[in-house]
């Protein structure tokens, strides 16, 4: 080692470094050594568990990195306390899923599937939600009962209500009328009543009797046979101040849509208040249609 040392013209304090140095790395490399034999080793307890042989049946691998599928499990426990009963899956209360044996974590695939608009119109269907094993599937396709389309009820006001005892004289002012004197019209019954009333104050009343045809379901063939006994009425309507609605009042008016309402309120921002209709037509990106529409509603 002298030699070494002194081939390398090492000093004495060098040296002495160096020794120490060497010292710590011995120690490193003993001490998990001596650790080890010199601590007593703790025997762990084990505790044997007996499952079902059903259970066991439920136990497999999920990928090819031996991730357990507790999907099975959680199957498995559920169906410890199942109530079969014949049911429409459609719209079905979470708590008759639950006595038929699914999981919170199914029900909730199956309740926003419902809310995306998805719908069951036959058994197969049910297969298709993600969550529902086959398994799962096996055993409530027996109980599954979707009505066919001739057994459903009809939707209401797909077809004109008919009241032969109401009054084909009677006079209607679209604009003052209420609900209950709207139903005193042939055809028109408590649906058809709050969707004209509803209608007429989101406009801010009618100004012509041909409005009425806007209504939402409104078929032409009531139309046609009600209108002999509509008038307008000389209530007039609410008028939007056009050069003070903010965006948000505009939104809300029917004939107004977002574009043609974002459209108005920039136009006034950078050419200041409007004088009159012909100032609107200057916006060339809204058609004349809605003009002539929106024009008696507006205040200038």
């Amino acid at each position: 080692m002298k030699r070494f040392f002194e081939f390398f013209s090492i000093t004495r304090s060098e040296r002495n470094g160096f020794y120490v140095l060497f010292c710590i790395i011995l120690l490193l490399i003993f001490i998990p050594v001596l650790y080890q034999k010199f601590t007593p080793k703790s025997n762990p307890s084990y505790t044997l568990v007996e499952f079902p042989e059903e259970e066991k049946n439920d136990f497999r691998y999920a990928d090819s990195k031996n991730h357990y599928d507790y999907s099975k499990r959680e199957s498995t426990a559920k169906n410890n306390h199942v109530t079969y009963f014949p049911f429409n899956p459609n719209n079905l209360p979470d708590s008759s899923w639950l006595k038929l044996g699914l999981t919170p974590r199914q029900i909730a695939v199956i309740k926003n599937y419902e809310k995306k608009g998805g719908k069951f119109y036959k058994k197969e269907d049910l297969a298709k939600i993600y969550s529902i094993s086959e398994k799962d599937y096996a055993r409530l396709e027996p109980y599954i009962n979707i009505p066919s389309k001739n057994s459903e009820v009809p939707i209401p006001d797909k077809k004109i209500e008919v009241y032969p005892s109401k009054s084909s004289t009677v006079r209607i002012d679209i604009n003052s009328a209420d609900t209950t004197d709207w139903k005193q019209l042939k055809g028109i019954g408590s649906s058809y009543a709050k969707r004209i009333v509803n209608y007429r104050i989101a406009l801010g009343g009618f100004y012509k009797v041909e409005q009425l045809k806007e209504v939402y379901g409104l078929p032409e063939e009531l139309y046609q046979q009600i209108y002999p006994q509509l008038f307008v009425g000389n209530t007039g309507v609410s008028k939007i101040n056009i050069n003070s609605a903010d965006l948000d009042m505009l939104k809300k008016h029917p004939y107004i849509s977002n574009k043609e309402a974002q459209l108005l309120v920039s136009y006034r921002t950078q050419h200041g208040d409007y004088k009159s209709m012909d100032d609107l037509r200057k916006i060339l990106a809204i058609n004349e249609n809605f003009f002539l529409k929106i024009e008696p509603y507006l205040a200038f």
